[in-house]
């Protein structure tokens, strides 16, 4: 949950490797950074040059929030929900 509150508002997610599924919403250099979990340095470098080198990273920024947008919403999420239930209704209806 904090990661999509923080593309909420455009913050730049760094993520570890975990196989979890902050893989499957980062593209990394894209929307945000996927880290070794084992490298604290490349951590804390990333984090660093965000931070004294903000105006580089304004395209990551922006896809930060865009992929929230597009991908991770409440709108988007709804719809996907309602066609799920759309489905199996559909799919019960059939059997009856």
């Amino acid at each position: 949950m904090a990661l999509l509150e923080a593309m909420r508002i455009g913050c730049i997610p760094i993520v570890s490797d975990f196989r979890i599924a902050n893989q499957e919403i980062i593209r990394d250099g894209i929307n945000g950074f996927i880290i070794s979990h084992k490298d604290i340095k490349s951590f804390v470098d990333r984090l660093s040059d965000i931070i004294e080198n903000h105006a580089n990273y304004k395209n990551v920024y922006e896809a930060s929030y865009k992929t929230f947008v597009e991908e991770l919403s409440f709108p988007v999420w709804r719809k996907c929900i309602y066609s799920i239930i759309q489905e199996v209704l559909c799919i019960i209806n059939k059997d009856e």
